[in-house]
């Protein structure tokens, strides 16, 4: 379900241009972890994300 979540505003709710800064909260969630190669795959060069804690701002520097 958390694939789908981030699948549908990232390919369906409007344009994202390569060069749009995104900000995806809980990154380091289910969702945001889906969502967060979704946009690396459609090419935005700005991927911001926010982390609840130090263990998930880690687990977003080293893993995604």
């Amino acid at each position: 379900m958390a694939g789908l979540t981030a699948y549908l505003p990232v390919n369906r709710a409007g344009p994202i241009a390569k060069s749009d800064a995104v900000l995806v909260t809980g990154g380091a969630g289910g969702v945001g972890g889906f969502a967060i190669p979704l946009l690396g795959s459609r090419g935005v060069e700005t991927i911001i994300a926010t982390a609840g804690s130090d263990t998930s701002r880690r687990y977003l520097i080293d893993t995604l």
